[in-house]
């Protein structure tokens, strides 16, 4: 029963996402859609189940009739969308709706085998990897038992799931939002048990979609070989295999904000409102996912108005955000709900306040403190090791010479990605606000927690540089007669 719940949260998914592309036929973009699918049915289905649990419903008819019931409405509308479908003529589109050349460099002929066998090699160390991590430590580590599967345990016995805001628990972190419990209460509500596979499978699909969706992306603008160096540096990153066997939240919600930054910049290349409304719902379940969704969610918010495809467009520019503003809905509204009606305050907000705030605040060794451990985690070997150094000479190497890049008149550039770079470093910059202030030591919140936040934004940085490097080569080029 694990995999048939999997499989209707992906369904319900798969066909949320089919409505935004209306006018394409459903195998067009197949895979770049099932990735997004993945994200969109967990998302989803898990507001479903909270919904379900808040008005006291039965949890064996959601399971059975209700998402059921609302996997097939949706695929069943994305088929009548995809009807209306009617192929172009003449020229060659990319993901985005704008054109592409057909050809790639001669360097890329010559070594185009080599891209495709370092990524099957990465990817089998990286399932091998997985594998032993998640047989070493099938409950998780520690955030998981204690934290996000201590959730969803509370969650899954219905009657009791408010027990979970009781005092003795707060140091299980009560406020956080429910998105991967429910996930995970969701399919164990189907097997009317709690087996261990279910958050390890969960776990196991944001990752692997994180990395194929990076390979779609890329592949759309920079061609198949810039693809599989790009998912090769994101599965060749020790910290994803880890955190994804580890069971935490970190990578889902690196799922969200590379699904976010995707879909805003293949829709202001592409001018295409519906994927703002799909960046934001994206956006809107990172905030379902993680309190650090808030963040991501200003701090994309004010790059698209500042650094959007023209300055001159401004009120176009404001008109994206507030549609990626009515995206967020289901997952804002989900999130603000919990915060604000069932959860305890956050151990920030009752920390705030008082002098010992001021001290942090005034404190010139705390800065260097945070900052250089910033700057020792970005060339830790532990980190990074050697994928990361292979990373930087591979993306040179796919920057120049093998590529196939989007070309016409109606093609953005790199002016599409350019808010995506600038929201990783004010990101960045917040997640370094947070340890200034935090009420717990700062060395021991800096040792087992930055490695992880910082893989937050990493698959989005990559898309970005790729995505900028691809115009950055063609315009190096000398014209062709």
């Amino acid at each position: 029963m694990t995999t048939v719940a999997l499989l209707i949260m992906w369904l319900a998914g798969f066909g949320a996402v089919c409505l935004f592309y209306p006018g394409e036929p459903l195998r067009k973009n197949f895979l770049l859609k099932a990735c997004l699918g993945y994200g969109a049915g967990a998302g989803l289905t898990s507001i479903l189940y909270f919904i379900n649990l808040a008005c006291g419903a039965g949890l064996q008819e959601h399971a059975y009739i209700i998402e059921p019931v609302l996997a097939i409405v949706l695929l069943g509308a994305a088929v009548f969308v995809s009807m209306r479908a009617r192929p172009a003529a003449g020229k060659t589109a990319d993901s985005a709706g704008t054109p592409i050349s057909a050809g790639e460099s001669s360097p890329g002929r010559r070594m185009r085998w080599i891209f495709p066998a370092l990524l099957l090699c990465v990817a089998v160390l990286a399932a091998g990897r997985f594998s032993i991590l998640a047989n070493a430590n099938p409950h998780g580590q520690w955030d998981a038992w204690g934290i996000w599967n201590l959730h969803a345990r509370y969650l899954y016995e219905a009657d009791e799931w408010k027990g979970m805001f009781e005092k003795e628990n707060s140091n299980s972190h009560p406020d956080y939002p429910l998105l991967l419990p429910a996930s995970v209460a969701r399919v164990w509500s189907y097997a009317c048990d709690r087996p261990q596979s279910a958050p390890i499978l969960i776990g196991l699909g944001f990752g692997v979609c994180t990395a194929l969706l990076m390979f779609c992306a890329v592949r759309a603008s920079c061609g198949a070989p810039a693809a599989a160096v790009a998912c090769a540096i994101v599965l060749g990153s020790p910290g994803l295999v880890a955190q994804s066997a580890s069971q935490y939240a970190d990578i889902p919600f690196a799922y969200y904000l590379l699904c976010a930054a995707v879909l805003l910049t293949q829709a202001q290349a592409g001018r295409e409102r519906l994927k703002f409304l799909l960046a934001g719902l994206m956006l809107g379940l990172a905030c379902w996912l993680k309190n650090e969704g808030l963040l991501c969610l200003a701090v994309l918010s004010a790059m698209m108005i500042l650094f959007g495809p023209s300055v001159r467009q401004w009120r176009s520019s404001i008109k994206a955000v507030l549609l990626v503003l009515v995206g967020t809905l289901p997952g804002l509204a989900a999130a603000i709900y919990y915060k604000f009606a069932l959860a305890p305050d956050n151990y920030l907000q009752t920390s705030l306040g008082g002098t010992g705030l001021s001290a942090k605040l005034f404190d010139p060794q705390r800065y260097l403190k945070i900052l250089s451990s910033v700057g020792v985690e970005l060339i830790n070997q532990d980190a990074w090791g050697i994928a990361g150094c292979a990373a930087v000479l591979i993306i040179l190497l796919a920057a120049f010479g093998l590529r196939k890049p989007p070309v016409g008149p109606q093609t953005v550039g790199p002016r599409a990605a350019r808010p995506i770079l600038p929201a990783v470093l004010l990101i960045l910059a917040g997640y370094c606000a947070v340890y200034l202030i935090t009420p717990f030591d700062v060395d021991w919140q800096l040792k087992t927690s930055l490695q992880r936040v910082m893989l937050h934004v990493w698959p989005m940085a990559v898309f970005a540089v790729f995505y900028i490097g691809a115009f950055a080569e063609m315009s190096s080029r000398p014209p062709t007669q």
